[in-house]
């Protein structure tokens, strides 16, 4: 009886050291991206075509057929028409 008492209460004691806050003496900062979710009435607005405007945030350039598109960093995206290389000033 008494051995069994003994185990039993370090069993206890073992399971308690668990429960010991750990101290953290160091900080982790990070980022992560959000998701823009737009609603269904908003996707189905056609796209606004403007004037050319300059460039001032360009991000990656891709070619699409006779097309360059450059992306607008948090702006768009400009969509040059290349049928003619040589008329571009």
């Amino acid at each position: 009886m008494k051995n069994v008492v003994l185990f039993f209460s370090l069993c206890f004691l073992l399971l308690q050291s668990s429960c010991i806050q750990d101290k953290c003496t160091q900080t982790s900062t990070y980022t992560y991206l959000k998701p823009v979710y737009v609603t269904p009435e908003e996707y189905k607005i056609p796209v606004k075509l403007g004037n050319s405007e300059a460039l001032k945030e360009p991000g990656k350039i891709y070619f699409y057929y006779n097309y360059i598109l450059i992306n607008e960093l948090r702006k768009g995206i400009h969509i040059i028409n290349n049928q003619d290389p040589t008329s571009c000033q």
